[in-house]
This record gives C-alpha cells, sequence and structure tokens, in this order.
C-alpha cells in the first residue's frame, strides 16, 4: 500500500539522481547535503517566518532550533547523521561511505517512518526530458546509493514537517 505524501519544499530531484549516478562519493554527500539543508532553511523559515534575523549559518543550527521549538529528536535524527557524515567528508578527510554511516542513517530513518525498509524496495527513474530510466533495489545498492536513498527519505522526513506540525508554527506579533 503506497500513501501520497505532499509537500511545498521544491525538492531539485535531478540533484538527488546525480548523487546516486554519480560515482563520486564526495560529490554524492555534497548534493545530499545540500538538498538537505536547503529544505532546513525552507522548514525553519516556514515554522519562524522572521528566522533571518537568527542569522543561523550552519545546519546544525536550523537543526538545534527545530529541537528548542519541540520537534522530537526522533524526527531530526537522520538528519544529524546525514549532517555529521558531511562534516567527516569536509574536515575529517574522509573520502568514502562505509557500512557504519548507512547503518546508522537506516536505522534512524526505520525509527521515524515506525517500519522497516526492505531490502526488495525498489526506486524507479524515469526521465521524460533525457529518456533516461533506472531502476535500483535496495539490497543490492551500494554503500553511496543506500546513503543517496536514505537521505532522499531523510529530506521527505524533512520537508514535511510545516504540513505535519502546523500546531507548532509560530508567527511574530508585534504587541504594542
Amino acid at each position: 500500500m503506497t500513501a501520497d505524501v505532499t509537500f511545498d519544499f521544491p525538492v531539485d530531484q535531478m540533484r538527488l539522481i546525480r548523487a546516486m549516478q554519480t560515482d563520486d562519493e564526495i560529490g554524492a554527500m555534497i548534493r545530499v547535503h545540500y538538498e538537505l539543508d536547503r529544505a532546513l532553511r525552507f522548514v525553519v523559515e516556514a515554522m519562524v517566518p522572521s528566522s533571518k534575523c537568527l542569522k543561523l549559518n550552519y545546519t546544525s543550527q536550523r537543526i538545534n532550533l527545530l529541537i528548542a521549538l519541540g520537534m522530537p529528536e526522533i524526527r531530526l535524527k537522520p538528519t544529524k547523521i546525514v549532517n555529521a557524515i558531511r562534516n567527516d567528508f569536509a574536515h575529517r578527510e574522509k573520502e568514502a561511505f562505509v557500512d557504519d554511516d548507512v547503518s546508522s542513517l537506516h536505522h534512524a530513518i526505520e525509527r521515524v517512518y515506525a517500519r522497516p525498509i526492505p531490502a526488495t524496495f525498489r526506486l524507479d527513474f524515469h526521465s521524460k526530458i533525457e529518456g533516461e530510466s533506472r531502476s535500483w533495489i535496495y539490497g543490492d545498492m551500494n554503500l553511496k546509493e543506500k546513503f543517496c536513498f536514505l537521505g532522499s527519505l531523510t529530506l521527505a522526513s524533512i520537508a514535511t514537517i510545516p504540513n505535519q506540525f502546523e500546531a507548532l508554527k509560530i508567527h511574530s506579533k508585534l504587541t504594542l
């Protein structure tokens, strides 16, 4: 059974597909993290319209603000993991994904969605513009592909926050 999930954030799907298709693991990491950070910026601005005055320069600051606003940490754990792995690539000379990266992200995503990711899960990509088609089976993916797929699920869990947590939305009001 599938369910439609909608959100207002304009996901750059081609960036995520390029992350899946590239052999460059650093490039894949940058693409996934960039798209996830765009979603975080979108969510923070939607929930705190005057957030620009907060000078949130780093992904971790946006994550911490959402936690401070009451967002369940389980919802943000995959984002924290992606950000930590990105920091390893950027600041610790990491050049390739390892089993622990994917395993920790996999388990965090399963906790967010409250269901296991089956090894038989199939991801299909069809480009009408380029006439290209490609499929991936989760159990057959390499570590980089799994990370990119899980990063896309992380992105979806973040991008839906304004829709699912409307009660947490903060509107600034000037009181005189």
